[in-house]
């Protein structure tokens, strides 16, 4: 498993036809890839209280949740994730939202999480190039197998 900051959140129902996010103003949370081979995440939000009925509601109707978020710093693009909602935890003036999802769309497996992967690994150099290349190779391997 490997846990990264989130830096960035945005929520849309995922019952709406019209995909709208709501930018969360997200105080605090972490994201977890949990490396299975479902590709599954825990994403944990610390948000203001403001927008907790927005997801009681969603928590409530068992909604699915499309979430884009940005993981480590604000100028990486977000990741698009499918999410339920598996526990809230209300505090004083905060709450925390913590959800399971699948990581949907181009953004899985992309060469910059492989690299940022690679280098927090302490991988450098020769080793570092040999294994990102290997990495989308398999990447390529894979998709192509798909179609």
């Amino acid at each position: 498993m490997k846990t990264f900051k989130l830096v960035a959140l945005e929520a849309a129902s995922s019952n709406s036809k019209d995909t709208n996010y709501q930018t969360m103003e997200l105080i605090d949370g972490l994201i977890i890839n949990k490396e299975n081979e479902e590709n599954h995440w825990i994403i944990e939000a610390l948000l203001p209280n403001t927008y907790l009925s927005y997801f009681e509601e969603l928590s409530k109707q068992h909604q699915q949740v499309k979430l884009q978020a940005t993981i480590s710093k604000k100028s990486n693009a977000p990741a698009n994730f499918s999410a339920s909602i598996i526990g809230i935890t209300k505090m004083k003036q905060h709450f925390s939202v913590l959800f399971k999802g699948l990581l949907t769309g181009n953004k899985a497996h992309s060469p910059e999480m492989i690299l940022e992967d690679l280098i927090e690994q302490g991988l450098s150099g020769d080793a570092l190039l040999q294994e990102f290349k290997r990495r989308l190779y398999e990447k390529r391997k894979t998709r192509s197998s798909i179609k």
